[in-house]
């Protein structure tokens, strides 16, 4: 889960997690969220013994509780400064530092080679990264904003920074390349017009196809249909 504390902090077992202890076994491992029972409440109170007593069976709960609540906000802290650090002298940081659990960065210090904050979301695609949200803050131009939580790992941010040093590199040598991509997914680069055209033209009841996702290509299609009818057992 990438987040928990050291064995046998305050209410937490051996493991970490918001227990009494570690069982020798358990029938039911539950995944729960960090507020299973708050500092206050009383063990017996908390929903993995709710849920022990209804089913009957011996519940194990997989929780980081206030404690790790707490942990975990300061570790997406430390993430996020440490990213920011590591691209400040590739993206342009509109705020000084250091940042919360999330940074600003903006791509305008690429603007006159023609790239934008789209190009470097896309190009991420291609370095199979998901892409930050972009223009968000509207008051920073080619905004980037990136949140790369508690659970991301040292050399995850490592990587992710290194994509966006060799995304500025090619924008620099060569931009143009840049607004094609991405190049290795079964979606290239959308026309943005033409979709967001036939979108509103579909919600003011113009037209019978939203285009809101996306569909295989009929010889694609096809293929699969044949298969699927040359594998069915009937």
């Amino acid at each position: 889960l990438g987040i928990r504390l050291p064995g046998k902090s305050g209410a937490h077992d051996n493991w970490g997690f918001r227990n009494a202890k570690v069982p020798e076994t358990a029938e039911v491992v539950a995944l729960g969220d960090s507020h299973s029972y708050g500092n206050t409440a009383k063990m017996n109170e908390a929903w993995p013994k709710v849920l022990a007593r209804l089913i009957g069976k011996n519940v194990y709960i997989l929780a980081m509780g206030g404690d790790g609540l707490s942990q975990a906000s300061q570790d997406a802290v430390l993430s996020a400064n440490y990213l920011r650090k590591l691209v400040e002298g590739d993206l342009d940081m509109p705020h000084e530092g250091p940042c919360m659990h999330e940074f600003v960065a903006s791509a305008q210090n690429l603007h006159e080679g023609g790239v934008r904050a789209l190009d470097i979301a896309k190009a991420l695609l291609d370095r199979e990264f998901y892409a930050p949200t972009v223009y968000f803050p509207l008051v920073v131009p080619e905004a980037i904003m990136v949140e790369p939580t508690e659970t991301e790992s040292k050399a995850t941010l490592d990587a992710f920074a290194g994509a966006i040093k060799d995304i500025v590199a090619q924008a620099k040598a060569d931009p143009q390349s840049l607004h094609g991509e991405p190049t290795k997914l079964p979606v290239g680069r959308l026309d943005e017009v033409t979709a967001a055209r036939r979108i509103n033209a579909y919600l003011q009841g113009l037209s019978e196809d939203p285009v809101l996702r996306w569909k295989a290509p009929i010889e694609a299609a096809e293929t699969v249909a044949e298969k699927t009818l040359q594998e069915s057992p009937c």
